[in-house]
């Protein structure tokens, strides 16, 4: 039996299987990122090999039977975040990137495909503590970034080397021509040797990534008080969005 350990912020997971595919799926996307958001909530979920498919049981209830290993791989990640966010309380999802720079933390805040995993996943080469692409969570003027993996894009490996390196048989020549939601790699600092660390606390700065002038994305800074403006309630519908 293989068993793994996950942390989602509140929640903290054990996930176990019989199914080595399974569990290669959940190794390539769950955070490696230290987190110092107190645990209220533990669950267990297990997935098991059955003649006509793959068990899911999650804290001893049956979730049904999957066809095969990606679809129940799919289904033990899909229920850590709905279990995650159901444990977060009164908190406010804003889509944003959050980083820090000589002591100062900002927040790069804008709609999906704005630009915002390729900015962040730049300056996290370039020796910004990131801690997400694509999330926050505001709560009592508090910020801290959902940990999740961030979600490349193939266009992002031609402006990110250090990346296209990790996927040299998905670099594409400079025409390509890509879906926009098309994610190849759920990406984690770890796989770039970098540290990974999400702590909550308050936010020096606020850029708006929404204006964009020949295709290239220009950060505009503005004061924290309008952050309210891009903010909504948490909905696990959005963490499966990429940016």
């Amino acid at each position: 039996m293989l068993e793994r350990s996950v942390h989602l912020l509140a929640c903290e997971f054990r996930v176990s299987t019989d199914a080595e595919p399974v569990m290669r799926w959940l190794d390539g996307v769950r955070p490696s990122a230290v987190q110092d958001h107190p645990v209220s909530r533990r669950h267990h979920l297990d997935v098991c090999r059955e003649a006509a498919g793959y068990r899911v049981c999650e804290d001893g209830k049956d979730l049904g039977l999957s066809p095969d290993a990606e679809t129940a791989g799919a289904l033990v990640e899909r229920r850590l975040h709905e279990l995650a966010f159901g444990a977060l309380g009164e908190c406010t999802k804003v889509h944003a990137g959050c980083a820090t720079w000589r002591g100062r933390r900002f927040l790069v805040v804008g709609h999906t495909r704005a630009g915002k995993t390729t900015l962040m996943t730049r300056l996290l080469v370039d020796g910004f503590s990131v801690e997400g692409d694509e999330m926050v969570l505001v709560r009592d003027g508090s910020v801290i970034a959902y940990p999740r993996r961030f979600g490349i894009r193939r266009r992002t490996l031609s402006l990110v080397p250090q990346v296209a390196a990790l996927v040299p048989h998905l670099s594409p020549p400079t025409d390509a021509d890509e879906p926009d939601g098309y994610q190849i790699l759920a990406l984690d600092p770890s796989q770039l040797g970098l540290p990974w660390r999400i702590e909550s606390g308050p936010v020096d700065v606020v850029f708006l990534d929404g204006a964009v002038e020949s295709g290239k994305p220009r950060p505009r800074r503005v004061g924290s008080r309008r952050l309210r403006h891009r903010a909504a309630r948490p909905r696990v519908s959005d963490h499966d969005r990429r940016s």
